[in-house]
């Protein structure tokens, strides 16, 4: 960074190396650091120089100390002369922004602040790559990285024009798997079909990685496993993997380049919100719409925008049912639910426009669970309760699921049904005839041979579905399911069935995140007084 030719104030002489110092006396670590953070994003981009509370995270704090060093921060700042400001509106002058807001970020330095930023390293001028090392971050993309080799082919073999059957072969397999919900293990040798058709997702982009002979295959394939490895509840595997991607695409030209740093972003931020992390995986989803080529890709590429707008309304959601019921005005309530509802539609839109089968049916599951969720601040009647917008919501997700050959992929439509048929303490639990009256068209999809009638078994048929490997469930739709099974075992007095459900989701319980430990512990502490209530 080289010094400002001109400004109204004096530059700051802010010293890289240990120990740290501005204008030669000694600052605190995290304030230079971050100083320096905004200084270097003004010069990265200087229309758009924020930087996130994701870009803070692992490098100079954690969600436990980070506010407390933003406070720390803005008042070292503030005795060096810099005026930092914070919030999306860049144009607002700080000293009238609400210092309450503050620690959410996200940060900027005004042009004047940022020229004044003077970085040495032992007393000479620091250059763009000592900078990056004092902050930790990567090189950007040239333009000349982009560039393609004009005698070099992204998508066949070593030879232009030469196609690469067994990795395309291996890859679709996977990708079929996926929408299956395959994941893991093989099924059933008797269909007939070789062993990477039979197989989990898995192992099909194993051989798919094994079959690779360029870059964008093998970018490709990091990506795959990222995601099952994600959906499979193995955050650390899949956070790895993603680490692997970002560094293959910035040490090599990659077709798809723009896409693949999408889709790096958005299974990063599906990992943060798997921890429930939510400021993170908002602020990853903000920063791919923030610049370009994000910004362009979420207008224009359907599956993008089914990603982002997917799991943005997922964060907020959770975000509106962790918040104090009884600090939020009824009314505020209810537009932030419509808020959610409207980008869940939006969603919708774009993996009907993608024509991804597998996007719809996620899209439509999600919807019904929220009509449930939120079902009190949605409701436009005191008699409006939810229950027939969820049913049918979910009921055409798993339609979807039959008509496309993939019953029994995914738990998650049956866990909720059941919830929601068991919710009215006051009445019997809603049969499931009674939940296809509710579902109108969609009630095909309730095929007996995959909804038996009693929801006992419905819970159990998918737990066997999961122990014999046909289909694979992350750790907390097998602990649902364990969950339900004992709640209607119970109720049918099949006590047996109940003790030894509860057992097994004892044990699985143990395996989960802290905050969905919580609810099990929870649920089943209201199991036990029902259990001991019972005559």
């Amino acid at each position: 960074m080289t010094p400002p030719l001109s400004s109204a104030s004096p530059a700051l002489h802010v010293e890289l190396t240990t120990p740290q110092t501005v204008d030669g006396r000694r600052a605190p670590f995290q304030s230079l650091w971050l100083l320096v953070r905004l200084a270097y994003a003004h010069r990265l981009s200087p229309e758009q120089p924020l930087v996130r509370l994701a870009d803070l995270r692992g490098a100079v704090s954690d969600a436990s100390t980070q506010r407390m060093m933003i406070s720390r921060a803005f008042r070292d700042w503030q005795n060096w002369g810099v005026q930092a400001g914070w919030g999306e509106q860049r144009d607002r002058e700080p000293r009238f922004l609400n210092a309450d807001k503050r620690s959410q970020g996200p940060f900027w330095l005004t042009p004047e602040d940022a020229a004044r930023v003077v970085c040495l390293v032992e007393g000479r001028i620091a250059d763009d790559a000592d900078v990056r090392a004092f902050l930790g971050v990567a090189a950007p993309e040239s333009a000349t990285d982009t560039i393609p080799d004009a005698n070099a082919s992204a998508l066949s073999g070593p030879v232009p024009g030469t196609p690469n059957p067994a990795f395309w072969h291996a890859f679709l397999a996977a990708r079929h798997a996926m929408r299956e919900g395959r994941l893991l293990h093989a099924l059933g040798a008797s269909t007939g079909a070789s062993d990477t058709e039979r197989g989990g997702a898995l192992l099909a982009l194993r051989h798919a990685g094994d079959a690779a002979d360029n870059d964008f295959q093998r970018a490709l394939v990091t990506l795959g496993e990222a995601m099952a490895a994600r959906r499979l509840g193995d955050s650390t595997r899949a956070s790895a993997l993603l680490s692997q991607l970002r560094a293959h695409r910035r040490q090599r030209h990659v077709l798809g380049n723009d896409y693949l740093a999408a889709m790096e972003r958005i299974v990063t931020a599906w990992c943060a919100y798997d921890r429930r992390d939510l400021d993170l995986a908002a602020g990853l989803l903000a920063r791919l719409a923030d610049a370009e080529p994000g910004r362009s890709l979420l207008r224009h590429h359907p599956q993008i925008r089914f990603e982002w707008n997917n799991l943005s309304a997922l964060i907020e959601r959770a975000r509106l049912l962790y918040a104090d019921a009884a600090g939020v005005a009824p009314d505020m309530r209810a537009q932030a639910a419509q808020r959610i509802v409207a980008q869940f539609e939006t969603a919708l839109a774009a993996a009907l426009e993608s024509q991804a089968a597998d996007a719809v049916q996620q899209v439509a599951a999600n919807l019904g669970m929220t009509c449930w969720l939120l079902r009190d601040a949605l409701a436009h009647s005191a008699q409006a309760d939810g229950t027939v917008d969820a049913v049918r919501w979910l009921a055409m997700s798993e339609w979807q699921a039959l008509r496309n050959g993939g019953p029994l992929q995914s738990a998650w439509n049956a866990i909720a049904l059941m919830r929601i048929a068991r919710a009215d303490t006051s009445r019997s639990p809603l049969t499931l005839a009674e939940m296809g009256l509710h579902a109108g068209p969609f009630a095909e999809a309730f095929d007996a041979r995959y909804w038996p009638s009693r929801w006992a078994d419905v819970a159990a048929l998918r737990l066997r579905e999961h122990d014999s490997g046909h289909h694979r469930y992350g750790h907390v739709q097998v602990s649902g399911l364990l969950l339900e099974l004992a709640w209607f075992a119970h109720a049918d007095g099949d006590h047996a069935t109940a003790r030894t459900a509860v057992e097994r989701l004892s044990q699985a319980m143990q395996d989960l995140a802290p905050h969905d430990r919580a609810y099990f512990v929870q649920a089943l502490k209201q199991l036990t007084h029902a259990a001991q209530a019972a005559p």
